[in-house]
């Protein structure tokens, strides 16, 4: 089974999984886990349970950002998890496209990097745009 795991710094990750179920509803198969929101439980802490519980899954772990604590924890589980693909740095934009296409795709590695090259395309410096190229028609 494929699964999605979010995991951020504070509540982001919880953010990200209930816009996300907003727009595409819910599909059972997205957890959230949201790193010192309790002063008690430490990043190491929270991720052996989800391995443990996830043996056997196909895991697409995103991470708020590169080079954090929660992203580093998660690079350390990766040589003895090879079911594990870990993507820093996630936005809405790829969680959705992701959603929308990983059951149907059988090479992994061309759907991130798909997910990832139409999630950068969708940055835009509104300020830069003609008003007349903009219409309600486009949002």
């Amino acid at each position: 089974m494929r699964k999605i795991i979010i995991c951020s710094h504070g509540n982001l990750a919880q953010g990200m999984l209930n816009t996300l179920e907003m727009i595409v509803g819910h599909t059972g198969n997205i957890e959230a886990y949201c790193a010192y929101v309790n002063e008690d439980e430490a990043i190491d802490e929270m991720l052996q349970p989800i391995l443990k519980m996830n043996q056997g899954n196909e895991l697409f772990v995103l991470t708020d950002i590169f080079g954090g604590s929660v992203n580093n924890e998660w690079m350390k589980a990766l040589p003895e998890n090879p079911n594990i693909h870990l993507i820093a740095g996630m936005n809405l934009p790829f969680l959705i496209d992701l959603v929308t296409r990983m059951e149907d795709s059988k090479d992994v590695d061309a759907l991130i990097e798909s997910c990832m090259a139409n999630a950068i395309s969708s940055f835009t410096y509104c300020n830069k745009l003609e008003l007349d190229e903009c219409d309600d028609t486009e949002f």
